[in-house]
């Protein structure tokens, strides 16, 4: 057994050196999975000195994936799936509390450890509530999700000592405190202090737009001025980067689908374009050339559409990919037929 778990911990090691390089042979998405399943087996296996590792280097260095998404977003991803008591193996559960604890033993002064311990109790939260429309949710169901929502931001405020300015504790606040309906005064607030604080860590500015969706009781015009701020805030360093993200975040999760949200939505088409131009500049990995291509051709601009898919010449498209569906419809309509 011994040996065993030397060679499960050796190749764990091996994984977590992996995900601290570039791969030219890694595309985004099996990028993606790399960190959530090395996060993941770390964690499982109580291998708390490579979480910090991936943490440390994750932020310091500000590593991305080939698409462009920061590394250390999809760290904090990661945990909170392991804490979505919904999805997690039953059999796993009831060590998450004594991993936890273990790993703040092991690392008392850890920002990542004490953050993990917040998501622990959110995603316990969730566990109460359930994550089905807001009439399925009992009165017991709802007391106990605002309860452990109220533990782990009272954790966070107690514990501000370790958050060494990392932006991903700004975020989890605010996140909860979105999740805790506070008034729109105390949002904006809490935001403008954590873009003070961190105007390029882009998930802050995507997590925020979440506020303004119409599924969350926002408009398309409050979201397209909070694009609009965001570009503003950030535009130093990312450009028009922020704007792309944005409305492509929005996309992702739009129940109506991404065609419906470029005609009904209030996005600045040009706006879209110098941001998708901005992301390609530093990222022109293939999932962004793809994504973008799509946007361009739900919005019925056939040259944009055009120049976007003649960069994917004779690359095969995963049919697991979003939108493959439309794909031989945009080509079509790129070339004019």
């Amino acid at each position: 057994m011994a040996a065993n778990d030397a060679q499960m911990e050796q190749a764990n090691k091996a994984l977590t050196n992996l995900v601290l390089k570039d791969n030219p042979q890694m595309d985004e998405l099996s990028t993606r999975q790399l960190v959530d399943e090395v996060v993941t087996q770390s964690f499982k296996n109580g291998d708390f000195s490579s979480l910090e590792l991936m943490a440390k280097e994750f932020r310091e260095k500000d590593l991305k994936t080939p698409g462009g998404l920061s590394k250390l977003t999809l760290f904090d991803s990661a945990m909170s799936h392991i804490f979505d008591l919904q999805s997690v193996d039953e059999k796993f559960r009831p060590m998450l509390d004594k991993l936890v604890e273990d790993w703040l033993v092991a690392y008392p002064k850890s920002t990542t450890a004490h953050l993990a311990h917040a998501q622990m109790l959110v995603g316990q939260a969730w566990g109460f509530r359930g994550h089905g429309y807001a009439n399925t949710v009992t009165p017991e169901g709802w007391k106990l999700f605002h309860d452990y929502l109220e533990n782990a931001r009272k954790y966070l405020q107690e514990n501000t000592e370790f958050a060494d300015n990392d932006p991903r504790w700004d975020f989890r606040l605010i996140s909860i405190g979105g999740l805790q309906d506070i008034s729109g005064d105390e949002y904006a607030k809490m935001a403008e202090a954590a873009f003070a604080r961190h105007p390029e860590y882009l998930q802050l500015y995507l997590g925020i737009s979440e506020r303004y969706w119409p599924k969350w009781g926002g408009d398309w015009v409050q979201f397209e001025k909070f694009a609009q701020q965001a570009v503003v805030l950030s535009h130093e360093k990312l450009g028009n980067t922020v704007y792309a993200r944005i409305y492509w975040h929005a996309a992702q999760d739009n129940e109506d689908g991404a065609h419906i949200l470029f005609h009904d939505s209030s996005i600045a088409w040009n706006e879209m374009k110098l941001g998708m131009d901005d992301v390609l500049k530093d990222y022109p990995e293939r999932w962004n050339v793809y994504n973008f291509a799509m946007f361009a051709c739900f919005a019925g601009d056939k040259d944009k559409t055009h120049e976007l898919l003649a960069r994917l010449t004779n690359d095969k498209i995963p049919m697991s990919w979003p939108y493959v569906t439309s794909f031989s419809h945009c080509q079509e309509f790129a070339n004019g037929q």
